[in-house]
């Protein structure tokens, strides 16, 4: 029944809080900014993309929307409509989501020294093999006529490097 439904919603805002409280009893170092920032993010992902969703969802769209009938002549049905107006909630939370996300769990050097530290801004180019055609994923390649290249017997493309160089993200190539 949908009323369960929201009740466990209900309950897991709730068991959010408890388990913040239950955080900061335990761990005394704990950042409470930073706490509070995550405890904000889990409470719009329930509130955003399930709750409110799953609420609105059900406002009978088909006599706030006015006609049904599209400009190709079919009708959208309440379903349809209230189908249509829920996706449009779960859009606009995740967007509300993303922003607590980026607020709870930053890209710095506290959370992922690895991206910071001396060992990977310097990083040697890799020279992998293509195995795959990068068009449409098949493994028919063979030698083209010069040698330095390879064709694709499944979808005719010509012209593809056999050896592509990959280079992995370092600090200064991600900040310019």
């Amino acid at each position: 029944s949908p009323f369960c439904g929201f009740g466990s919603l209900i309950i897991g805002l709730g068991a959010c809080r408890g388990v913040a409280h239950l955080v900061e009893a335990m761990s005394p170092q704990a950042k409470l900014q930073h706490l509070d920032n995550i405890l904000k993010y889990c409470q719009s992902y329930v509130l955003a993309l399930n709750l409110l969703p799953n609420l609105l969802g059900r406002i009978p769209l088909q006599d706030i929307w006015g006609q049904n009938k599209l400009s190709n002549g079919e009708v959208l049905t309440a379903i349809e409509l209230s189908e249509l107006l829920r996706s449009s909630f779960v859009l606009l939370g995740s967007l509300l989501c993303t922003r607590k996300a980026y607020l709870a769990f930053p890209v710095d050097q506290a959370h992922y020294p690895e991206l910071f530290t001396e060992a990977t801004q310097a990083t040697e180019p890799m020279l992998p093999q293509v195995r795959f055609c990068p068009f449409c994923g098949s493994d028919n390649l063979i030698p083209a006529a010069g040698g330095s290249s390879l064709e694709c017997q499944s979808c005719s493309m010509s012209d593809i490097p056999r050896v592509l160089e990959v280079r992995t993200p370092t600090r200064h190539s991600a900040e310019s």
